[in-house]
């Protein structure tokens, strides 16, 4: 009966696992291009950025301006005399309507490459922003890139666990068939179930903290966070690489030496800038009006409509600012020559870095082989160790510790695989090149 409800789960549990998406790390990260919740903020701001280089931005166009107005008025008098025997008298005298319009538009002909260089600047904040969208996909996809693989980890490691609990429980009907048969004791069956518990309640914790991982990925993919899909377990390191490669793109490709150079740059136009501004600016001006005015039949005027029209040049010329611009001056200086020292630093960073991930890596690898010849050892001492429980020449205990040591062996290789591979991944991100290393 237990052999047919558990043949009916299986049928169950397979149908689901077929059903769900079979998530690869390119999938993952074409989703995450396109629904990261950081990497959609980083898009928003380049097309702030860009829409900053438009003409209508610049100062290129003419500008324009409409005005007009409309009034009625009237007008009363009251006359009264010294001489009370004078009569005075009142009354209104003029009302009417006064109208007005008029069109008025400039446009800034020179200002000695003020215009030019806020017009570069802005484009330099383009590439700017376009390099800070760069930055966070390749974070984006580094973080990603961790989470999957840590769940192929997580995997492999209740594969190891699903395994153990299956050898307690073979181990539960061989040593209660040997108690049928007087050749144990009440005790070795107690012992093997407190063993498969504790089996069961390690698969259950890896299970929650699979879900957990998997909720996290989905997260960090910018969709529905219980999202059910399945991974591929198994992966591969990059080949062919070597630390004077690695070091050559990072000083050529690292995104943030990258910004860095973009901040200098800035800095330099912000100088160039900032000396326009006292130089003369030539703007050409323009007006066309209309002022009208209809009066009461009272009025000597009964209408009148006056016509209005300008053209001029205008030079204007800061020559004097009191002195602020020539501590901006010194101040923008300064700010140059931080970035310029950032930049050392961040070139002097990266080379300790891509070294430190290196070396890491090269130790990770050496790990990785040596915890797979003792994954290979344990498995062999289980097998050998299992025949002679079953024959009765060892212990439970020694049983069980066996079993243990192949359990853990296999942790070991797998956790010593994942930070090789996090520490590859950390080298590709520091040389600019995550992206071809998925």
């Amino acid at each position: 009966m237990h052999k047919i409800i558990a043949a009916i789960l299986l049928v169950f549990m397979s149908a689901f696992v077929i059903g769900q998406e079979k998530l690869t790390t390119e999938k993952a990260i074409e989703i995450a291009l396109e629904n990261n919740y950081g990497i959609r903020l980083a898009k928003n701001l380049e097309s702030v950025a860009e829409n900053n280089t438009s003409k209508f931005n610049t100062g290129e166009l003419p500008v324009f301006a409409l005005n007009s107005n409309a009034a009625y008025g009237a007008t009363g008098s009251e006359i009264r005399y010294h001489a009370e025997s004078a009569p005075g008298s009142s009354a209104w005298l003029v009302h009417g309507v006064d109208v007005a319009a008029s069109v008025s538009g400039s446009y800034l002909i020179y200002n000695f490459g003020n215009r030019e260089l806020k017009k570069q600047r802005l484009q330099e904040a383009l590439t700017l922003a376009s390099l800070e969208k760069r930055k966070t996909i390749e974070y984006s996809v580094y973080s990603i890139l961790v989470n999957y693989y840590y769940l192929a980890q997580m995997e492999e490691n209740l594969r190891a666990q699903e395994e153990i609990l299956q050898i307690s429980r073979d181990r539960i009907n061989r040593v209660q068939l040997q108690n049928q048969f007087g050749r144990n004791n009440k005790l070795a069956i107690l012992n093997a179930e407190v063993d498969m518990n504790r089996d069961s309640i390690d698969l259950m914790n890896l299970k929650q903290q699979l879900d957990n991982q998997k909720r996290d990925l989905n997260f960090l993919l910018g969709r529905v966070v219980d999202s059910a899909f399945e991974i591929d377990p198994g992966f591969s390191f990059v080949a062919n690489l070597s630390l004077d490669k690695l070091l050559d793109e990072a000083l050529s490709n690292n995104i943030g030496l990258a910004l860095a150079e973009q901040d200098i740059l800035m800095s330099q136009l912000d100088i160039k800038v900032n000396k326009t501004n006292l130089k003369p600016a030539i703007t050409a001006n323009g007006s066309l009006g209309l002022l009208g005015a209809a009066n009461s039949p009272k009025a000597s005027i009964k209408s009148q409509f006056v016509t209005d029209f300008a053209l001029g040049v205008g030079l204007s010329w800061n020559i004097f600012d009191g002195g602020y611009n020539k501590v901006r001056d010194s101040n923008l200086q300064i700010v140059l020559d931080n970035q310029e020292i950032l930049r050392e630093q961040k070139t002097s960073e990266i080379r300790l870095n891509i070294h430190n991930a290196w070396e890491t890596l090269q130790n990770q690898l050496y790990l990785m082989k040596v915890e797979e010849r003792n994954m290979e050892t344990a498995r062999l001492n289980f097998e050998r160790t299992s025949e002679q429980f079953k024959l009765g020449q060892v212990s439970s205990i020694e049983f069980r510790q066996a079993q243990l040591n192949q359990l853990n062996a296999q942790l070991s290789y797998n956790r010593a695989r994942l930070n090789a591979k996090v520490n590859e991944l950390t080298l590709l991100l520091n040389s600019g090149s995550i992206l071809e290393g998925i």
